[in-house]
């Protein structure tokens, strides 16, 4: 079946190209609801063969000479990316042939680094999500200059180019020896975790690919760009922008900590410092933003703080958490960043203080933002609760201090929400008294859609977790960084 996953990546490539030279911008729409409908459908067989099979592939098949591999450690990402993509064809209407065909190459990269075991894959996956990114930047936004957006585009595209460049170094290292020791080129992973590497080597291999993909993701103290980006980006392509990044980190886990397990673990307390200071640092500061897509920004790095964080305590718990907290928190900023586009478009603005009591004057809006922020809380019963209980987990097991700081983690998060949606929905602001309309027809299919999603995974979520803690424990079996944990993942009070 390793076909259906090569058909993830190619489908969208296929019809982009299609897209792009499309008679008119309204055939284009039409022809990306097809390309978006139909990749829902393949992630929906792929995820279906995961759950019952366990894997759609073994690691190491081939086909077309590239390693594909799909099982539960990115169940969850590939139909997530799936519905994002939908969700965000829906949302924008009357967009440019150029704008269809780069949302479809933006979902066949990230469907590539989710769905491959070639090292090689991933990079060039890497690099096209990047630019394809620079290329949804230099859109017009719903407010700022032209030049302040072609300066952030710039500044984009110079953390695209040393992020990159980075990752090829260390390629084309593990490419020489994979030469050097099998007498072939071979990048897929099970390849390269048998290479058994030095200490030494580990060491600057571990620290040049975390700078890349920390660069992307973005973890502290690399995240300058994001909120810089964020505020002069069209709010709907700020849902696909953070979407886009979770992938950089699934990467991290998926490559990096088998590849240098070793010096995953010896730097274990410096991830974790790391990941308490950026969680901590950028709470706080989104505590006091009063631009929407700067409070989006500085949440995502705030949350990959917490990620970081259980990714330190190399635990099957924690490394299962961290997969959850992804997926969850990306769909629940996807879908905080189609409301705020709602608000903009209706209030002409992304300011608290010229906000009115939006409560009042959009209640069907505010009933949806708050649900879907529910999730980014992590109350019981969504999606974020699995996540933050297995991290809050891992990180006891680790050490009591790192499960303090995930907890100061989730304390930030619950502050800086709760606090926003005072402000922005229960304080008139100089918009006060003006009257708007509620969400429309396509706004409820989109709200209700995630809405589903945040509670489903997290009432449902039987199948997922035991296919991820399976998954977890089988990718990291022959793994040092795995300490020995019980099977909680489903059985030891995370709801069902």
């Amino acid at each position: 079946m390793e076909w259906l996953l090569f058909a993830l990546v190619v489908v969208p490539i296929l019809i982009a190209l299609i897209v792009a030279r499309a008679p008119s911008d309204h055939a284009a729409a039409r022809l990306t609801l097809f390309a978006a409908l139909a990749e829902l459908g393949l992630s929906a067989i792929a995820a279906a063969e995961v759950v019952y099979d366990g894997a759609l592939t073994h690691e190491g098949e081939q086909f077309l000479g590239w390693s594909w591999h799909l099982d539960g450690l990115a169940l969850m990402f590939v139909p997530l990316s799936a519905i994002a993509t939908l969700l965000v064809v829906v949302q924008k209407e009357r967009e440019s042939r150029s704008y269809y065909a780069t949302v479809l190459g933006l979902e066949a990269a990230t469907m590539a680094m989710f769905c491959s075991l070639d090292l090689g894959v991933i990079w060039l996956a890497f690099v096209a999500q990047g630019l394809l990114g620079y290329a949804l930047l230099r859109l017009p936004g719903e407010q700022g200059a032209d030049a302040e957006r072609r300066d952030a585009a710039r500044h984009f595209l110079q953390i695209v180019a040393i992020s990159a460049a980075l990752l090829l170094g260390a390629v084309a290292w593990l490419g020489a020896r994979t030469s050097a020791d099998l007498g072939a080129l071979r990048l897929d992973l099970p390849n390269l975790v048998a290479l058994q590497l030095d200490d030494e080597t580990q060491r600057i291999l571990f620290a040049v690919m975390i700078c890349a993909l920390g660069l992307r993701v973005p973890i502290f103290p690399f995240h300058g760009w994001l909120p810089k980006v964020l505020a002069h980006s069209p709010t709907v392509v700020t849902a696909v922008f953070l979407l886009g990044i979770k992938s950089c980190a699934f990467v991290m886990l998926r490559f990096v900590w088998p590849i240098c397990a070793g010096a995953a673990e010896a730097h274990w307390t410096f991830l974790a410092w790391l990941g308490a200071i950026g969680t901590i640092y950028a709470g706080l500061v989104a505590l006091v933003q009063e631009d929407v897509r700067l409070w989006l920004g500085y949440s995502a790095v705030s949350q990959m703080g917490i990620i970081l964080l259980a990714m330190s305590a190399h635990n099957d718990d924690a490394i299962g958490g961290a997969l959850l907290q992804l997926g969850s928190h990306g769909l629940s900023t996807a879908g905080l960043a189609f409301l705020s586009a709602s608000i903009s478009t209706r209030t002409k603005t992304m300011l608290l203080t010229r906000m009115p009591a939006l409560a009042r004057a959009m209640p069907k809006l505010s009933v949806m933002f708050l649900l879907i922020a529910l999730g980014s809380l992590s109350m019981p019963g969504t999606s974020g609760f699995n996540g933050e209980h297995l991290i809050l987990l891992g990180a006891l097991e680790r050490h009591w201090m790192v499960a303090a700081a995930a907890g100061l983690g989730s304390l930030m998060t619950a502050a800086y929400l709760i606090i926003y949606y005072q402000r922005a929905f229960f304080v008139a602001g100089e918009s006060a008294g003006r009257t708007f309309s509620d969400l429309d027809r396509k706004e409820w299919l989109v709200c209700g859609t995630i809405v589903t999603i945040v509670f489903a995974l997290g009432l449902l979520s039987s199948p997922l977790l035991s296919a991820m803690h399976h998954a977890v424990r089988g990718a990291f079996s022959g793994v040092a960084m795995l300490a020995p944990s019980p099977d909680v993942s489903v059985t030891k009070g995370a709801p069902r």
